[in-house]
């Protein structure tokens, strides 16, 4: 159960960032390109975009400028984590 409500909350913000990404960019631009920096544009790595962790971990800066990171990225990420990990509960325990 633990488990599932883990996967369920990184499921939940991986699909956080995407929509985010949409939402910022677009959906056409998104499916295009990868995510870079809009101060230095410098393309970002893998470890830059794990959801939720590389905000804290870069406390809340991009990795190659320092240039500050919006907190609602963090914040959709959270809240798409929470929202998912609480349906999932809701769902297995009415199973």
């Amino acid at each position: 159960m633990i488990m599932g409500i883990l996967f369920a909350f990184v499921f939940g913000a991986c699909i956080g960032s995407y929509i985010n990404v949409i939402r910022v960019r677009g959906f056409i631009q998104s499916c295009i390109g990868r995510s870079y920096c809009p101060n230095c544009k410098k393309q970002l790595s893998w470890y830059h975009l794990v959801p939720i962790l590389s905000f804290i971990f870069l406390r809340a800066k991009c990795g190659y400028c320092d240039n500050k990171i919006d907190v609602k990225y963090f914040l959709y990420e959270l809240v798409f984590g929470i929202i998912s990990s609480f349906l999932f509960y809701i769902w297995s325990v009415q199973l």
